[in-house]
């Protein structure tokens, strides 16, 4: 899957320039690598609220190797941090953004692939600054939902992994609370 986003500025039309270039293996993966969302979009952010917290979680239904993290919130997102919960009880923390930035789309790859067994819980808590003191709110008058636009929010941080090719991506993970949103594999 290939993904870009446009938003129109209102003042005058633009080309686009995209190109994309693919190189066809010459035998099968042995793994697929999947991009998935861990979500919730049921926040409403009240009007002013300098320091709101969401939660989100998911839950792995197979062994998989995790690659990256991505951090994914709108211009009042303040902070992520992203916790995976073993069945064995054990609890790590796997990225913590303390100071997050919309302008900067990151993509933590970890030093090393991490197995991770089935049944891990991915728990991730993030804060959003509603207030006026935040440069980068549109509009701290406003309740905040959900949305794809950059006006409104989200709170849906990616966890690249790897699987078997024959993987069924839809099977993968499984939100463990909050509505669920159809997040790319």
């Amino acid at each position: 899957m290939f993904e870009m986003h446009y938003t129109a500025n209102g003042k005058q039309a633009a080309d686009d320039q995209t190109k994309v270039g693919f190189v066809v293996a010459k035998a099968p993966p042995k793994h697929r690598l999947l991009t998935l969302g861990v979500a919730d979009a049921g926040f409403a952010i009240p009007p002013g609220d300098p320091n709101y917290e969401g939660k989100a979680s998911a839950i792995f239904n197979q062994p998989v190797t995790v690659i990256y993290l991505q951090p994914h919130m709108h211009a009042r997102g303040k902070d992520m941090e992203i916790r995976f919960e073993y069945p064995t009880g054990e609890k790590q923390v796997m990225l913590s953004v303390p100071n997050y930035s919309y302008l900067w789309q990151t993509i933590y790859y970890e030093k090393e692939p991490l197995a991770v067994p089935k049944d891990t819980r991915v728990s991730v808590t993030a804060h959003w600054d509603n207030s006026a003191n935040n440069k980068m709110n549109p509009d701290p008058t406003a309740t905040v939902r959900w949305g794809d636009q950059s006006w409104d929010e989200m709170l849906v941080p990616f966890v690249g992994v790897l699987v078997d090719r024959d993987a069924d991506p839809k099977k993968v993970i499984r939100q463990a609370a909050g509505p669920k949103v159809n997040a790319a594999p």
